[in-house]
């Protein structure tokens, strides 16, 4: 498990999401952008536990410095997800990854 920390809230990554992540790091040149659904859940005390991503699919298309999901089985897989829970994990947002040793958020990330 991974936690990060701020003054207004906790987020917690599960083991299984941290290993997922993992294997997208971009760390040679040839490997390509990789994107997905964060799913999990908030808590009453604010903080947010990150229990399941997608993972890059087949249909979905990229390269070295983009990525674009295809969104229609992303969502079937997030749906999955959500009915399995009982409907206690859901959608939390989207991640990425980014060909840079310290990633900076583009300005399309900052958009979103």
């Amino acid at each position: 498990m991974k936690q990060f920390h701020n003054i207004v809230t906790t987020v917690e990554f599960k083991d299984n999401v941290v290993n997922l992540l993992t294997e997208y790091v971009q760390n040679t040149y040839e490997t390509p952008e990789s994107e997905g659904v964060l799913m999990g859940k908030r808590l009453f005390d604010g903080s947010i536990i990150i229990t399941d991503i997608t993972k890059p699919q087949k249909s979905d298309r990229w390269g070295r410095s983009h990525f674009k999901k295809d969104g229609k089985i992303h969502q079937k897989i997030s749906d999955k997800i959500w009915q399995n829970s009982g409907g206690y994990i859901m959608y939390l947002g989207e991640w990425h990854t980014h060909p840079e040793p310290f990633p900076s958020p583009s300005f399309i990330d900052l958009k979103g």
